[in-house]
């Protein structure tokens, strides 16, 4: 698993530790990607069903901007980029 934010690894892997032992974050910083630690299919998955079953709000982009306006910001960036390909037919 990648990451460009520890913080986001180090979430994960305090999961990991309340199922096992906690994976190490690792850094790498002359990769495109700063973090990564090494996980099982089986234990992302549960994560991810995990984070799923936790939401509770109705709108990512407010509740994004509530709680980090900073990445509220990078991630707006990034919906615009990706709303130029409507349209686009494969």
């Amino acid at each position: 698993m990648r990451g460009r934010v520890r913080a986001d690894l180090d979430h994960f892997a305090d999961f990991v530790a309340c199922h096992g032992d906690r994976p190490a974050v690792t850094a790498t910083p002359r990769f495109d990607y700063g973090y990564r630690l090494t996980t099982s299919r089986q234990i992302f998955a549960a994560y991810l069903a995990e984070c799923v079953g936790a939401l509770d709000y109705p709108n990512f982009k407010n509740e994004v901007a509530e709680a980090d306006p900073e990445r509220a910001h990078i991630y707006m960036g990034v919906w615009t980029a990706l709303h130029k390909l409507r349209g686009i037919r494969p």
